[in-house]
């Protein structure tokens, strides 16, 4: 199980916690051969780091800080990773910000713009490199098996949505239109993209444990109380869970799969 993903090479955005964080890790784990972590915060980046290489010291490891808000900063980076590695094999675009959480008529242009240039234009920005790389590249067995009568595969991507792509909550406006808006492209690109053997689909995540849920006052200002209530399973999700459905869809073991959403969310959104 552990060479689930064939020594091929991971680029993950907003690695330096939580959610992105565990994907590292969880990439590393499943067999990885390198892993290209970006992230604004270098601190969290380096810390990422160094406890994916204390428990799988073989892997080779790229960090980049990255800002998802700037075109070129985002172009240098994949760049830097194919120079590196000479390939993207999977990509997860998990940067994102809850933004500013007011009513749309207290929001000014600038507020709901910031939510929507992390949450939207940052992962389709990020989205592009990596269509323009995996494009460019061979195919690889190694990475992407392939059946019989199967066109080529030369990548897969991931994008993180939310649980507020299909719903919405109090005063997430901007959140709620970014995360619907990146359902919309996956779904176009899976389909676009799935005759050059690029596979696109998103996770969305409910609540989870993560270091932006635990600050203080931040579960009852996104309403962490009444999903908790509602939610079957009744509790939060752990990071680590969401990092396994991404290695999933990421895998061969979802060969069949494009242009798909799979909520990670303790049966919320069947209720």
């Amino acid at each position: 199980m552990a060479s689930l993903l064939n020594g091929g090479i991971a680029f993950i955005t907003g690695a330096g916690s939580g959610i992105g964080r565990a994907t590292g890790k969880q990439f590393a784990h499943y067999g990885a051969k390198g892993l290209v972590l970006t992230d604004i915060n270098e601190a969290g980046l380096q810390q990422t780091k160094e406890e994916i290489q204390a428990k799988y010291p073989a892997i080779e490891i790229e960090t980049i800080q990255m800002d998802v808000t700037n075109e070129s900063s985002i172009v240098s980076a994949h760049k830097a990773a194919v120079e590196r590695f000479g390939r993207i094999d999977y990509a997860v675009n998990n940067a994102g910000t809850p933004g500013h959480m007011v009513a749309s008529s207290e929001s000014s242009l600038s507020e709901f713009k910031f939510g929507i240039d992390v949450n939207l234009f940052g992962v389709w920005m990020c989205q592009r490199e990596q269509l323009k790389q995996m494009e460019s590249q061979q195919a690889d067995e190694r990475f992407f098996p392939i059946p019989i009568g199967a066109l080529e595969r030369r990548g897969s991507i991931v994008n993180l949505s939310s649980i507020y792509g299909h719903t919405c909550g109090k005063n997430t406006t901007s959140y709620c239109a970014a995360k619907h808006a990146v359902l919309g492209m996956t779904r176009s690109d899976g389909a676009n993209y799935a005759k050059s053997g690029i596979r696109v689909n998103a996770v969305c995540p409910g609540y989870t444990d993560t270091p932006m849920l635990r600050m203080p006052g931040a579960g009852r200002s996104v309403g962490m109380d009444d999903y908790l209530r509602v939610c079957p399973m009744g509790r939060l999700g752990e990071a680590r869970e969401i990092a396994d459905v991404i290695v999933f869809l990421s895998s061969p073991m979802a060969s069949y799969v494009t242009g798909q959403d799979i909520p990670v969310d303790g049966g919320f959104l069947i209720v």
